[in-house]
């Protein structure tokens, strides 16, 4: 797997560490951007913090604006 990872033009991924137990990325976004396609993953969790700006979240149907903890 490469370091990071382009995913669409203004999107990117990026490794920032990987055990057995755990991958964890770095998602960067431009603004206005597509969703990524509808999908959930039925053995393991998945858990975002946003570290700048703001980002809009669907969870079971429910649109929520998610924004850096502080």
């Amino acid at each position: 797997m490469a370091d990071e990872l382009a995913i669409s033009p203004g999107a990117s991924l990026r490794v920032v560490s990987r055990t057995e137990r755990e991958l964890v990325l770095e998602a960067r976004y431009a603004g206005g951007g597509s969703p990524p396609p509808a999908h959930f993953h039925p053995a393991q969790d998945e858990r975002f913090e946003v570290l700048a700006g703001a980002m809009r979240a669907r969870i079971d149907g429910r649109e929520s604006e998610l924004t850096p903890a502080t």
